[in-house]
């Protein structure tokens, strides 16, 4: 019986010249990490590399320079050997024919879906969103990775549910599990797979697309609120959270928020659609949710604390700067609000994230935007 076993290899260049190490890949949040096995000192990372055996001989495949790429190739090559084993057994010769030919290979779709999304504009002129973008390469990427196919005429109901589970297995929240499969149903129709009528009866008798009862908006309460801005040991930090509480500013609308964007006399923020050409050449491009620019006034006790502010970094662009004098935002504050969250004792300690890696999943950023509209109504 043929061997069905690939193993991922990396060509290095190391002192003695270029040797085929082996490599462990680790899950690392969104992505992978890899770690390679080996004692010798690399001097150059080559390509990433597949091995497997036919008989006592060795079949090399190179598979590019993208870790997430190639252990999906990896487990495409896996089930194409398990293909021909089988047929081996059965006294078949699997022989690809005009028609396998002619099918969709999901790897190749995937490159080509990410590079049309990358080439997407939208009204006025602006490119879909790097994070979409992203999002879409890591959900495409784990669908194919947990279901192991390699044609999208493979692709079942079954497929579809198993990676549901999966998601929920890792603890993921229903919304958040159909807002996966949103992305996904959009590559999955991209290679011509109807997912939708995949997992809804036409009689209605049965639709198993995840679905979710859209809950009342999520709040602080006030005592929260004051316990948790007490505890913001910078002060940027604490004129961010301030800053989304007092505008109802969404994540990316602040952190590209710029000082010329706050008309000081009037009162109020401009948040618009913009783009921002950074002191280094790179390219901010930003637009609002709704394509059309906002006015949002800002109270007075805290518009004289942004105007203080302000005198303190009169020679910065953004509100909120990087920490190392680069002319660019700050972002990664989601990651903030949950230290500051566990520093004020504000965390559950229950919920699955809290007790894998102390970041309470009750605390997150677009909560100030409810609790903003919340005591605004109030």
């Amino acid at each position: 019986m043929a061997n069905t076993t690939v193993s991922l290899l990396r060509y290095c260049k190391t002192a003695s010249g270029w040797r085929r190490m082996r490599v462990s890949t680790i899950r690392k949040g969104r992505g992978w990490n890899e770690e390679i096995e080996t004692s010798h000192a690399i001097i150059e990372k080559g390509e990433y590399q597949l091995r497997w055996y036919t008989g006592s001989k060795p079949k090399f495949k190179g598979v590019g320079d993208n870790l997430s790429d190639a252990i999906i190739a990896r487990d495409q090559q896996a089930s194409i050997l398990a293909l021909e084993k089988a047929a081996k057994a059965a006294g078949r010769t699997l022989v690809p024919d005009a028609a396998t030919k002619a099918q969709i290979v999901l790897a190749k779709a995937k490159v080509e879906f990410i590079k049309r999304k990358e080439n997407t504009v939208r009204r006025g002129g602006v490119p879909l969103c790097r994070k979409t973008i992203d999002a879409y390469e890591f959900i495409i990427g784990e669908f194919l990775t947990v279901t192991k196919r390699v044609y999208a005429e493979q692709i079942l109901d079954q497929d579809l549910l198993d990676y549901f589970r999966f998601l929920r297995d890792r603890g993921l929240e229903e919304r958040t599990v159909s807002n996966y499969y949103q992305s996904l149903s959009t590559f999955l129709k991209y290679c011509k797979v109807d997912s939708r009528a995949m997992l809804k009866k036409e009689d209605g008798s049965e639709d198993l697309r995840p679905s979710y009862d859209d809950p009342e908006p999520e709040a602080y309460t006030r005592e929260e609120v004051e316990k948790f801005l007490a505890r913001c040991e910078r002060e940027q930090d604490y004129l961010f959270f301030s800053f989304l509480l007092n505008t109802g500013a969404r994540e990316l609308e602040a952190t590209t928020c710029e000082f010329s964007d706050i008309n000081w006399g009037a009162g109020y923020v401009n948040f618009r659609n913009k783009t921002i050409t950074l002191d280094c050449g790179e390219r901010i491009v930003f637009r609002t949710k709704t394509g059309k620019s906002r006015r949002v006034p800002i109270e007075p006790g805290f518009l004289e604390k942004l105007k203080a502010w302000h005198k303190k970094n009169a020679s910065r662009r953004f509100l909120f700067p990087q920490d190392n004098g680069a002319d660019k935002p700050r972002t990664h504050y989601l990651e903030i609000c949950k230290r500051v969250a566990r520093r004020a004792g504000l965390t559950c300690g229950t919920c699955v994230t809290c007790v894998s890696d102390k970041k309470c999943e009750r605390w997150f950023l677009h909560k100030w935007r409810a609790t903003y509209a919340t005591w605004s109504l109030q």
